[in-house]
């Protein structure tokens, strides 16, 4: 994390507490009876132990399935993606959304990286464009912020939807404190400065 201008630790102790923040927000903004996590178990009429155990045995397996062929089919579509050099068209018309989400010009493609594969992969590649000069310290610092919050989405957002979690839920949540947090971020070391400037006396 360094090597994109941000500390392991400041990482850290964001995304625990980010955590927690979120899961209050959430907490508050559902309904008690609205159950985001809900894995169906089928019927079973025979109520014995070893009923009970195959039909959860029955329904892991098919949620194992299907993260399955998720998670495959999306390395797939990364790997085309990359072999046609399309991921850097994709992401020209994302600069505009780029400054809604507080982050320079030069993320969309650091941004659709960390969306697509992770934190992993993505974090490789900011280190190299840092490296070439391609990336300030502080911009990769602000993308590294976003990332903490909403990384993966593509992903995690399909694999929470195949849990039985609302789509917007997951993806309008992590968004937005996401821009709360580089904004917030952003809003701190501007008056950071401005207060360091001011005259004194």
């Amino acid at each position: 994390t360094k090597k994109t201008g941000s500390s392991f630790i400041g990482m850290f102790a964001l995304r625990v507490v980010m955590a927690f923040v979120v899961a209050i927000f959430l907490n508050l903004i559902l309904s008690p009876n609205d159950t985001p996590f809900m894995q169906t178990i089928a019927a079973v009429n025979d109520a014995s132990i070893v009923g009970v155990l195959e039909a959860w045995l029955h329904s892991s397996l098919s949620l194992v399935v299907t993260i399955i062929l998720i998670v495959t089919g999306l390395m797939i579509l990364q790997r085309m993606l990359t072999e046609f050099h399309l991921i850097e068209v994709i992401s020209r018309p994302l600069r505009p959304l780029m400054k809604v989400f507080g982050l320079p010009p030069s993320s969309p493609f650091l941004w659709i990286v960390g969306n697509l594969v992770g934190l992993a992969y993505g974090g490789a590649i900011m280190a190299d464009m840092v490296e070439e000069g391609k990336l300030s310290l502080d911009d990769s610092n602000a993308v590294n912020h976003h990332l903490a919050i909403s990384h993966s989405l593509l992903e995690d957002t399909l694999l929470f939807v195949a849990l039985g979690i609302n789509l917007w839920i997951i993806v309008g949540t992590r968004l937005l404190f996401a821009i709360i947090v580089v904004w917030g971020r952003k809003l701190i070391v501007l008056r950071y400065f401005f207060s360091k400037n001011q005259p004194s006396g």
